[in-house]
């Protein structure tokens, strides 16, 4: 009977450790992270792009000519990410407080990825989806926080021009909690189908056990 609960045992470490419901939440998970950083970036590049002219000055309408919408050509141009910097220290408390909530959001999505994969290798299914609930819970609030109070989303104004509305720090904030809550749920939902079929597998041997005790000598 011991070696049968041996077997058993190792059974069931492979299938948590090839669990295709793993493998694809650490899937969307990751993408989740990097989804949201693309549409960011490639919003505020195109943003800058059309605020040049043909030859790569600021036009009048970009935030960084000063009013001036002739460019010398003659002049050497900043580096890239001169103008990143520039934004950072325009930012206001609302928006360092909103891209300290990003980073910190960013820490605890890879955090997490850890635990619930520590989890599942050490058969911890209830650990790993009360993490899960956890997070989708923190998710939640960051996304209603974010969208809810006004001025953290911009519509209008110096700053949406620079950036796009997709460029705002808060609209990557929003979209990452967004995609995170969804991916996350998904998950607990099936941690919870996979903890009521190992019940039922107990429950099952159990009664095996019970009707044919030497069946396994």
């Amino acid at each position: 009977m011991a070696f049968h609960d041996i077997d058993i045992v190792e059974k069931r470490e492979e299938e948590f450790r090839s669990s295709r419901s793993l493998k694809a939440w650490n899937v969307t998970t990751v993408s989740s992270l990097i989804i949201p950083l693309v549409i960011f970036f490639s919003a505020r590049g195109m943003n800058r792009t059309e605020n040049n002219d043909e030859d790569g000055n600021p036009t009048n309408d970009d935030a960084y000519s000063g009013g001036n919408d002739q460019g010398d050509n003659g002049e050497s141009q900043a580096p890239w990410w001169w103008a990143w910097r520039e934004n950072l220290e325009q930012e206001t408390h609302q928006q360092i407080l909103i891209l300290f909530l990003y980073m910190w959001t960013f820490t605890m999505t890879l955090l997490l990825v850890i635990s619930v994969n520590r989890d599942f290798r050490l058969r911890k299914l209830k650990s790993a989806r009360w993490s899960l609930m956890g997070f989708v819970n923190y998710s939640f609030v960051c996304a209603v926080v974010v969208g809810g109070i006004p001025q953290l989303i911009r519509d209008r104004g110096m700053e949406l021009e620079k950036t796009g509305w997709y460029g705002q720090t808060s609209v990557l904030l929003l979209l990452t909690c967004i995609f995170q809550m969804l991916s996350s749920s998904f998950f607990v939902c099936a941690i919870g189908k996979m903890i009521a079929k190992q019940r039922e597998d107990l429950e099952k041997e159990a009664r095996t056990e019970t009707e044919h005790p030497y069946s396994y000598f």
